[in-house]
């Protein structure tokens, strides 16, 4: 692991205390969520946290927060400071809503940007946050998000700043390019997953997420954050199950080879790839689609998983090793053009695909070869000629 990413710790809606949800109703700004110290009327929330940040760098993992500024929760202190000024309203004044949450905070005014980019400077400067990935983003207006890439920029070059890039009202999908920014790629998401799943309804598109999406809507591929599982929705695990429930606490072998496929893409892939906590060891939320509210019982990770899919873990592990080894930087594709880089083969069935990495040499003498077959019922045989250099399976 060298990053986490947190879901929201911004202090939010609690009330009543105890009431269980993912945090995605921030109330306040400037500090970390109360109900996660040891003594929240002492302020050890603030502490704990720098803390907690403070261990994680200590092992090289980076911290990146998850920030939800497009809407806020209850109590809506915003509401009573200047409704108007801070929320989108209609012509009955009533919230505009395409956050789903009950209201859209009004970024584009400027204390209303202030605010947000003091909110990340804060959380910068004094708890060393290493990047932020921020909720809805498609409700944040563009000039406020280039206006946090370059503020952030002055204080932390590096800051990682990405994406959900989609909201009920639209996508900003290509419209962050040539910035620091990244983004979630669902295309990403849903292609793969459909590709190991046995669905080929179109290979191109296939082709484009494996080569970092600049055919489809990045300027280059470390402008994708590739995934296959995130917090939202099913679970790989459970979304992958053949049973009309979807609980993925019950796995056949023709599942759990769809599984490792989908990682064997998402590691050997253009971009950045991202795995949910307990991805890699089959985690499921027994089919819950959508478990924000659904406590410990679901949500919690399972720690006899990762014995009982002992062999799942270890090839994450042996993924991992391998894009980070000095084998995988070629995995690493960077380019605008991947046409030169990647050479295509097709296999005898109409289910697989195989993909030749550095075929053009431009990243020195070494190559990789990776070949997929998604049909559950047959081999694929591809023809291949090994030209020059010794090959070693993997």
């Amino acid at each position: 692991i060298n990053a986490i990413e947190f879901l929201p710790v911004h202090e939010f809606d609690d009330n009543p205390p105890g009431t269980y949800h993912w945090g995605y109703m921030s109330t306040l700004y400037f500090t970390p969520e109360s109900s996660y110290s040891t003594n929240p009327e002492k302020g050890k929330q603030v502490t704990e946290y720098k803390k907690l940040v403070n261990e994680l760098h200590l092992k090289n993992i980076a911290v990146i927060m998850d920030v939800v500024y497009n809407h806020t929760g209850q109590p809506n202190y915003y509401r009573g400071y200047d409704n108007k000024y801070y929320y989108r309203l209609n012509d009955d004044f009533g919230y505009i809503n395409f956050s789903g949450c009950g209201n859209d905070f009004k970024t584009e005014n400027y204390m209303s940007r202030r605010l947000i980019i003091d909110s990340l400077k804060h959380f910068v400067i004094h708890y060393h946050i290493d990047g932020f990935r921020f909720d809805l983003a498609e409700l944040i207006d563009l000039q406020t998000l280039l206006e946090i890439e370059k503020e952030l920029k002055k204080i932390k070059p590096d800051i990682i700043l990405i994406a959900e890039p989609w909201s009920f009202r639209g996508t900003l999908k290509g419209k962050l390019k040539n910035t620091s920014w990244a983004s979630w790629n669902d295309d990403f998401r849903n292609k793969v997953k459909d590709f190991a799943k046995g669905n080929i309804s179109n290979i191109d598109e296939l082709k484009s997420v494996i080569t970092g999406s600049t055919k489809l809507w990045t300027a280059n591929p470390m402008e994708s954050v590739n995934y296959v599982e995130s917090h939202d929705d099913r679970t790989l695990t459970d979304d992958l199950s053949t049973r009309d429930d979807h609980n993925g606490s019950i796995l056949n072998d023709v599942e759990r080879k769809m599984n490792r496929l989908c990682a064997t893409i998402l590691f050997t892939s253009a971009g950045m790839p991202m795995i949910s906590g307990g991805q890699e060891i089959l985690r499921t939320k027994y089919g819950n689609p959508n478990s924000y509210n659904a406590g410990d019982t679901i949500n919690s990770i399972k720690w006899d998983f990762k014995t009982k899919n002992n062999i799942e873990y270890n090839y994450y592990k042996g993924l991992i090793n391998l894009r980070n080894s000095s084998s995988g930087d070629i995995i690493k594709f960077t380019g605008t053009n991947p046409d030169s880089y990647y050479q295509w083969l097709i296999g005898s069935n109409n289910k697989s695909i195989g993909y030749l990495l550095n075929a053009d040499k431009s990243q020195g003498n070494k190559r990789m070869l990776v070949l997929l077959n998604a049909d559950h019922l047959q081999n694929s045989t591809f023809s291949i000629s090994f030209q020059d250099g010794d090959w070693q399976l993997i």
